[in-house]
């Protein structure tokens, strides 16, 4: 039989498939040829089309009495060519690949009138007795247990990640107050105060204070807190004849009474806030100045000797520069003094460093003193009659300032030494110093025994010679720990060295003399603070990821003592336990928790196990080995996963027993794609046998530019590429040794300037997947211009019926690529398909001219009936937005939009005549930025928090109440998992984020799809079948829409025709015509016609022109117009080229 051959099926009574099927020698298995349908209670014959040269004694055939589709379903398109692409679209992300991306504490004022002693800040960490506060951005509050330095325990939490990490602790550790930014706020957001009371292993909830701006700073002065927050304005405020938007909130809480805060005050500032600073009886607040928002602050000092507390103001002042930080504030003496970044004629080129003096009772400037032209501004701080001042161009100045006279401040002396200071502590006769020298933290003494004669007594380098390294301490003072009333110093840094990342503890010790390292404290993360016990002879360091316990006890040989984890990133989740008890929290690859720095030691996958009620609480960890978790899956109570690391696939399988897991089996193979780091599904074929398959989202593009020619790009070379790959493996488990068999894998390649791979889908023994291939044609001169693009999508696929030999199948032509499925209950490998495509013409398919321009192009979602050989096309619907996201289950489509227009969740399923029927709208109003689905609940992600919907009845989602996150972070939802008490969804950085199940709802079980279809296959006898060559066949498969198989129901008119050549038929009444196409056939009189036949020698005729006619062998030529209501007569002439009939009502003759 060679290819192209057609056979010829005389079908049954009551068969509604027919299948032609061949024999592999290599697999010693049957493969489905094409199969063809048969409408009901229709009798016929089927055509199906060979694909290739076969043995006849390889063929054969078999039928099925059931469809899990209508017969009509058969009918749409099934061969989709190329569409074409949006042009315009493409240019844009094009040109997008040729821009490179640019990067564009506690208060010391000193020597004050009143004092400082009830002045507090705020830190994200404080000691109390042997409890340490920690407001880990990464989780939130945690409490944590020191009575025992060598097994610290984590007492109490409570949740509150991305948020902030401003906490004020009252002095009996009873209550926190914590500053945080409120979750799912749209722009310019908002804030508040979080009162919480603080009971041992329990954290209640006492109020939340609204702030309605973004938190900035603030400071605790007795029982009161000042906040001071930036605010948007919808409407302008005017202040001295100018208008502005940003304003500054100063906001006052009375917190005399933890358990009932109040908030007593508010106001409103001009301009955006900038430093805020406190005595015992003043607040400082400076802000940009409205008239030189980029050059000048303006300067508001408030009295707060009032009983109330409330902050009245006593002075705006306005300094000749820019106030960077609190250091360069100080009251004394009814004076106020400012050291400022200023700028002569607005030029950053002439700026220069100016302090100032002013007297708070009048206003009035007292005194000014210039210095450091054309040098930066950097550390500076008072000390009695002193002020010392860094500046900064090529060499550190440090200038030493006379105070004594206000009105006539005087440089004492200047003192130049290499890099510069970024923060400076006075200590009697010298100051203690940490900056910057040739990339490297320094730490520095000065001695200031003679002040007119100052000298850098001594100054280390923090990481090894030659290595960059950097410290929080260089912007945040209270990065800098200090063992109390000791001059040991602890400060936080990283160094980079070699293409590797430190993160330690420098340990520090001044004396008169000079400055020693004590030694150093590695962390495996940042650390942030530091400090010591009460006896001095611990050290506590912080990382937001752990807590490390130092014994200090010999100082030149810091010991670790004990480590904490505090928190780690969450990639995926899996229930365990038998009851879902347990979860499994996977991070896919180690390091630091934004990617950067990451250290040797920490590169490889870990997984973590915890209960599901404290998923905080760590039962046990487990190093998974070297490289990038690829996929995951708990199955039949064992962890498999999937590892890529250097060009290997390294698959293992773990028993899970309650809260541990026992690695079983590993086996490692090499990767067909070894360019980077796959993403990877597992399908379970039963116990023993596992299939990991690509799991679709990549894609490679390149825009090569040396193939240009005068105006225009020829169709490049096949630049970018894509692989899927899939590996069968065998899982063996013995009492005392298990195994895993790598049996065999096989991959499929393709090219073009974008390919795009779909998600996986198991279907019966095949792996069915989904492409889209898009070529660019460009512009010669503006290279990032694409004149027109053209997207092929096809669907691939695996036979898994022998998993030592994966063979891949004959792709499919698809309408777009491959998103969902759904098998009707009891068939094989019939499903639906429904695919996606995005900047694509809209219902155009097909071969095109380069220049053909089409207008509609945009976001479409098509289904198709699949038969397992071929796609039949049934229904289009446009989404008006090109970023909706949808996800199919069920057999039902959800799409989430976004437009303004539209938003909302709608729902839709497959009506009985294959059309898009909608049958729910959820979430009204809220516009979606992911959506995600695991059969049982439906997730989307939107602005300002998470919705559910459980979908037990998917045609009718119950909506769960709006949720609102924890914090101010953006899970990716894809991951989620469900159970009773409600979603879990692994959050990176920020663990596991919990949306609980409400109380009225209970998850119900998910209603019975509709069945009845059977899959049963019945062998075909050879005498139905007769095999004819492609050019006698008498029937045309020659049309785009079944080009394997056509059924042609039985026909009185051709059964009762003469045959004759080249497939011409006649009749004595009807005369020639040629039906290979039936049931239209080409008339020699009537031209194309569509034949209905009615009864025996009566047809129904119809032409595009005359509608329908109908006539009987006993009447014609004589017909009857059903658009006329009229009879009619054809004249019979086969010699002209026109159809002329004579209308016998209106008596005149027409000519078609």
């Amino acid at each position: 039989m060679a290819k192209g051959d057609v056979v010829e099926v005389s079908a049954p009574l009551g068969a509604q498939r027919v299948r032609l099927e061949a024999f592999d020698d290599q697999t010693d298995e049957w493969e489905t040829l094409v199969t063809g349908h048969l409408p009901d209670s229709t009798t016929g014959k089927l055509y199906l089309q060979i694909p290739r040269k076969l043995d006849r004694s390889q063929v054969r055939a078999k039928w099925s009495a059931s469809a899990p589709f209508p017969y009509p379903f058969y009918e749409g398109r099934s061969r989709f060519g190329v569409r074409e692409g949006d042009a315009s679209s493409a240019s844009t992300q094009s040109r997008y690949t040729e821009v490179a991306f640019s990067e564009d504490a506690a208060d010391t004022t000193d020597a004050t009138d009143d004092g400082t002693e009830n002045v507090e800040e705020s830190d994200i960490w404080q000691l109390s007795g042997n409890k340490l506060y920690f407001f880990n951005q990464m989780r939130g509050l945690q409490v944590v247990d020191l009575s025992s330095p060598n097994n610290p325990e984590v007492i109490a939490r409570h949740r509150l990640p991305a948020s902030g990490e401003q906490m004020y602790l009252t002095e009996d550790g009873e209550h926190a107050y914590l500053l945080a930014r409120k979750a799912g706020q749209d722009w310019p957001g908002s804030s508040e105060v979080r009162v919480l009371k603080l009971d041992d292993s329990e954290i209640s909830e006492v109020a939340r204070l609204d702030l309605d701006a973004n938190y900035c700073e603030s400071r605790m002065v007795g029982d009161f807190l000042y906040v001071l927050s930036e605010k948007w304005e919808q409407d302008k405020i005017a202040w001295r004849d100018w208008s502005f938007s940003y304003s500054t909130r100063l906001a006052t809480f009375d917190l005399s009474d933890p358990d009932d805060p109040r908030k007593i005050d508010e106001k409103t500032l001009a301009g955006a806030p900038q430093v805020i600073s406190a005595t015992n009886s003043n607040l400082m607040v400076v802000t940009r100045d409205p008239s030189d928002y980029d050059n000048k602050h303006v300067v508001r000092v408030f009295d707060l000797t009032d009983f109330s507390g409330i902050p009245e103001e006593v002075a705006e002042l306005q300094p000749g520069g820019l106030v960077l930080d609190k250091f360069k504030l100080r009251v004394r003496n009814s004076v106020l003094t400012v050291i400022s970044q200023a700028y002569r004629d607005q030029d950053w080129g002439s700026r220069y460093s100016l302090l100032e003096t002013f007297d708070l009772s009048t206003g009035e400037r007292l005194g000014s003193l210039e210095l450091a032209d054309r040098e930066t501004l950097h550390a500076t701080r008072f000390d009695g009659d002193y002020a010392y001042v860094v500046t900064f161009l090529r060499i550190d100045p440090l200038f030493i300032i006379d105070l004594t006279d206000p009105r006539e401040p005087s440089i004492t002396s200047e003192l130049e030494v290499d890099g510069w200071s970024e923060y400076i502590q006075p200590m009697g006769d010298q100051l203690f110093a940490v900056g910057v020298e040739e990339q490297q933290v320094t730490a520095s003494l000065f001695d200031l025994t003679d002040k007119a004669n100052p000298r850098l007594a001594d100054r280390i380098h923090m990481g090894e010679e030659d290595a960059y390294s950097w410290s929080e301490a260089n912007y945040d003072e209270k990065a800098i720990g200090q063992l109390s009333d000791q001059n040991v110093f602890l400060i936080p840094f990283q160094s980079w060295e070699d293409g590797e990342s430190s993160n330690m503890v420098q340990i520090l010790e001044t004396t008169d003399t000079g400055i020693t390292k004590l030694g150093t404290i590695t962390h495996r993360f940042q650390a942030r603070r530091a400090a010591a016990n009460s006896s001095g002879l611990c050290i506590y360091s912080i990382s937001e990821n752990e807590l490390q316990i130092t014994d200090f006890a010999i100082r030149e040989e810091p010991q670790p003592l004990a480590r904490l984890p505090l928190a780690w990133k969450v990639d995926r989740l899996h229930p365990a336990g038998e009851d879902g008890e347990y979860i499994l929290q996977i991070e896919e690859q180690g390091g630091y928790y934004w990617g950067w720095y990451s250290s040797s030691q920490d590169a490889n996958a870990t997984l973590r196990i915890t209960t599901k009620e404290a998923p905080d609480d760590l039962i046990a960890s487990l190093d998974l080995g070297p490289g990038t978790l690829s996929g995951s899956a708990v199955h039949e109570g064992k962890l498999h996963l999937a590892r890529a690391n250097q060009g290997k696939l390294l698959v293992d399988v773990y028993a899970l027993e309650d809260d541990s897991a026992k690695r079983l089996a590993s086996v490692e193979t090499q990767l067909t794609d070894v360019s980077g780091n796959p993403k990877l599904k597992p399908f379970f074929l039963d116990d023993e046998k596992i299939i990991w398959i690509t799991d679709g989202s990549q894609s490679s593009s390149y825009y090569p530019y040396e193939y240009l020619m005068d105006d225009v790009v020829d169709p490049y070379p096949n630049y970018g590429s894509g692989t899927v790959e899939a590996h069968s493996f065998v899982f063996e488990e013995g009492l005392s040794e298990s195994t895993l068999t790598h049996e065999a894998n096989a991959s499929i390649t393709l090219s073009g300037d974008d390919v795009q791979w779909g998600e996986p889908f198991l279907l019966e023994d095949r792996l069915i997947f989904g492409s889209t291939v898009t070529s660019h044609l460009y512009d010669s001169k503006q290279t990032w211009q694409v004149l027109a693009s053209e997207v092929n999508a096809s669907l691939h696929g695996f036979d898994l019926s022998d998993s030592e030999n994966l063979t891949p199948l004959t792709p499919v032509s698809l309408p777009g690529l491959l998103v969902g499925l759904h098998a009707p209950e009891g068939s094989s490998r019939d499903a639906y398909l429904f695919t996606e495509s995005k900047d694509a013409a809209i219902g155009y398919y097909g071969p095109m001219s380069i220049s053909d321009a089409q207008s509609s192009y945009g976001h479409s979602l098509a289904v198709c009936a699949y038969d397992g050989s071929l796609a039949y096309y049934l229904d289009e619907l446009e989404i008006d937005d090109d970023f909706s996201h949808l996800v199919v289950t069920q057999g039902n489509v959800f799409i989430g939009a976004s437009d303004s227009s539209s938003q909302g969740v709608y729902g839709y399923h497959m009506d009985e005549e294959g059309l898009f029927a909608k049958t729910a709208e959820i979430f009204a109003g809220e516009s979606l930025s992911e959506l995600a689905t695991d059969g049982s609940y439906l997730v989307g992600r939107t602005s300002d928090g998470v919705r559910v919907a459980d979908l037990a009845q998917v045609e009718v989602p119950v909506e769960w109440p709006s949720s609102t996150l924890s914090g101010t972070l953006y899970p990716s939802i894809e991951d989620f998992v469900s159970s009773d008490d409600g979603i879990r969804i692994p959050s990176g950085n920020y663990g596991v984020e919990l949306l609980t199940t409400p109380s009225t709802m209970e998850r119900r079980a998910l209603t019975a799809r509709r069945s009845g279809t059977s899959d049963d296959w019945t062998m075909l006898e050879d005498s139905f079948l007769r095999v004819f060559k492609a050019e006698e066949v008498p029937v045309s498969l020659a049309h785009d829409t079944s080009p394997s198989w056509k059924f042609r129901p039985e026909s009185n008119l051709d059964q009762n025709a003469t045959s004759h050549e080249a497939h011409w038929k006649s009749l004595p009444w009807f005369g020639f015509f040629h039906a290979r196409s039936y049931p239209w056939i080409y008339h020699t009189q009537l031209g194309w016609t569509y034949v209905s036949e009615d009864g025996d020698n009566a047809l129904w005729l119809w032409r595009e022109k005359s509608g329908w006619l109908w006539t009987r062998s006993d009447v014609y030529p004589y017909l009857f117009s059903e658009d006329k209501n009229a009879w009619t007569y054809l004249y019979q002439d086969e010699s002209t080229q026109t159809v002329p009939l004579y209308n016998y009502s209106k008596k005149v003759w027409s000519t078609e």
